[in-house]
């Protein structure tokens, strides 16, 4: 072994002066553990004041001297890949390690070249009665959603406006490219009451008032 990996396998393989020797008479050799769905050294699982907490990341809440790390390695994990909790339809960013006991810095743990990935959840967690997103916390309201219909709706709105951004996107560039003005115009609003339909804000229609205001 040299850095880690394994640099030679053979009954006559040439062994460097000065190199460490373990006799493995009777024991087993085996490839290190990959744990594909972990929690380990994560100070926090999840963020619960939303539903949708694509903005967070297991990266900014890893502990890297948490001693799991140094009981993994010991139990032949080499490799994990860190999750967000499933307490919403959407939950937060990924972090993959490779287990490096000693190292003091979350950054240090990155596993090169390792996709980026995003925790989500359907069934019972994002919704159950007494946790998730759709539980009780502590004393408060129970939150949405509360129904596995309400955790398939929340991740179709997370992803039906990016829909029509891209659209847009894609007419401003074209407008570009022909060489129109593909500035927005301003809004022009009326001096009467004005009441603001929200965007796919819940499955029935909500209005907001937004003016003028009495005294």
């Amino acid at each position: 072994m040299r850095g880690g990996k394994i640099a030679a396998v053979g009954a006559n393989v040439s062994i460097p002066a000065g190199a460490d020797i373990i006799d493995g008479t009777g024991k087993f050799v085996s490839p290190g553990i990959i744990d594909c769905h972990s929690h380990i050294a994560a100070e926090s699982i999840n963020e619960g004041g939303t539903t949708v907490s694509s903005m967070t990341g297991i990266e900014d809440v890893f502990d890297p001297i948490d001693v799991d790390v140094y009981r993994d390695l010991a139990g032949g994990v080499t490799t994990a890949n860190v999750l967000h909790g499933s307490a919403n339809p959407i939950g937060g960013k990924n972090y993959v390690i490779k287990l490096r006991w000693g190292s003091t810095r979350a950054e240090e743990f990155a596993f090169e070249g390792a996709l980026p990935g995003i925790k989500f959840a359907l069934g019972e967690n994002p919704k159950r009665p007494g946790g998730g997103a759709g539980g009780r916390q502590g004393n408060g309201p129970a939150r949405y959603p509360g129904t596995r219909m309400g955790v398939e709706f929340v991740i179709r709105d997370a992803f039906t406006p990016r829909e029509g951004v891209s659209a847009r996107m894609a007419g401003l560039r074209s407008a570009q490219e022909g060489g129109r003005d593909a500035r927005r115009a301003p809004a022009r609003f009326s001096s009467s009451s004005r009441w603001s339909r929200s965007s796919r804000a819940s499955a029935s229609s909500t209005r907001i008032r937004i003016g003028p205001t009495r005294s």
